[in-house]
């Protein structure tokens, strides 16, 4: 787990992040057990920042802390996931379908911004903030979909199981064609294609549903 560590990182961002990459790679399994003391030695600081970064992870739903049992790395429900995603399938091409009513030529715009910030990190091979501007992608689309209790049943689903949104990061080959399906949304919202556009956005959900439910039986089985 140890890491040479960069030096413009503070030491409790060097430890969380460590820790988090090694959990999000699978390189720490679920239910492993991360006491402060053999974190801290590991990685050759003191146990401050090691009980800071491993809050911030149980603020994360990384990890979980148990009474008298200490910290361990938090289980992956592969059924919790299979629901949440046999759900968003559903609702977000609806989501986006609803939407193309309400979006204006300045939202346009604004999705052709955080496509273009999304190239950039593509082209730096940032899976993590390429995660990010995803979800603000699909974030901005539901939200003028002008309904606001599926708008909030979504964002509830996303939060619910956060390791999903590492798929980018362990994924990068992903990458170029999830881009090319976002300038293809983006194209059939500008042309008001309804169906074509709620067709693609299943086909998108779907192919990368797919791939997450695989890597996560890969991780827990493995």
């Amino acid at each position: 787990m140890l890491k040479n560590k960069p030096s413009y990182y503070s030491k409790n961002e060097y430890v969380y992040n460590t820790l988090r990459d090694n959990i999000m790679s699978g390189e720490l399994k679920p239910d492993t057990k991360l006491t402060i003391r053999a974190v801290a030695k590991e990685l050759e600081v003191s146990e401050m920042p090691v009980r800071e970064a491993l809050n911030r992870l149980n603020s994360e739903g990384l990890i979980t802390f148990t009474p008298y049992i200490g910290a361990k790395v938090a289980p992956i429900s592969q059924k919790k996931i299979k629901e949440i995603l046999s759900l968003r399938i559903v609702l977000e091409p609806l989501a986006t379908e609803l939407a193309v009513d309400n979006i204006c030529m300045d939202d346009i715009k604004n999705l052709k911004k955080i496509i273009i910030d999304m190239e950039q990190f593509f082209n730096k091979k940032d899976g993590a903030q390429y995660s990010k501007l995803n979800r603000a992608f699909h974030n901005y689309i539901h939200e003028k979909s002008g309904n606001e209790e599926l708008t909030e049943i979504i964002r509830s689903l996303m939060e619910k199981e956060k390791r999903i949104m590492c798929f980018f990061e362990v994924n990068p080959d992903i990458l170029k064609i999830s881009l090319q399906e976002h300038r293809e949304i983006l194209n059939l919202i500008d042309k008001r294609e309804k169906l074509a556009l709620k067709e693609l956005v299943y086909k998108h959900k779907k192919r990368v549903f797919d791939g997450i439910i695989e890597y996560f039986d890969t991780i827990t089985k493995s």
